[in-house]
């Protein structure tokens, strides 16, 4: 989850470096993804009992938030 998180973070921050809107969008989206699987791995973290269905709820909705800014980021650099 860590790894998947601060991939998310990182690419992020990739994609506002960058000075183009494919290579902005590119990033982003490779951000989403890895914000799916940040959702994918809190989701497994509940299913082998690693932590409670109440934290893994907060966490998958910041996580679904957080994909949703990204969709509108990349929207926007797409066009």
């Amino acid at each position: 989850v860590r790894k998947a998180a601060n991939s998310v973070v990182a690419n992020i921050a990739e994609g506002f470096g960058r000075s183009t809107s494919p290579d902005k969008s590119n990033k982003y989206t490779i951000a989403r993804g890895e914000c799916t699987e940040v959702h994918a791995f809190i989701l497994i973290a509940v299913r082998l009992g690693f932590t409670t269905q109440e934290d893994a709820a907060r966490a998958v909705l910041l996580s679904t938030e957080v994909g949703r800014m990204l969709s509108g980021l990349i929207s926007k650099y797409s066009s």
